[in-house]
């Protein structure tokens, strides 16, 4: 313990054992990677909600079949989408 507040001293490169010398990243190395890493990352959560965009219009666990267009459709009945409930309630005030 050399310094003033009891705290070991950060080595200098040049007294590290060789297999740490060799194993030393600067700083810039450091950041270089860091910012490839966060790249990587942000380039898979940007990958994850372009393959989910296709689910988005999902509603519990319900998908349309027919593009939002409710008219004929034999499952309006029991679907929950908010097409489905639009044209539901539609029907009802006309009858």
């Amino acid at each position: 313990m050399n310094g003033k507040n009891g705290l070991a001293r950060s080595a200098s490169p040049n007294s590290l054992p060789e297999a740490l010398r060799a194993r030393a990243q600067t700083r810039r190395a450091f950041l270089r990677t860091a910012g490839r890493g966060g790249a990587l990352g942000l380039l898979a959560l940007l990958a994850g909600g372009l393959a989910s965009a296709g689910r988005a219009r999902r509603l519990n666990g319900q998908d349309c079949r027919r593009d939002g267009v409710c008219a004929g459709c034999g499952r309006v009945e029991d679907c929950g989408l908010p097409a489905a409930l639009s044209a539901r309630a539609r029907r009802e005030e006309q009858a």
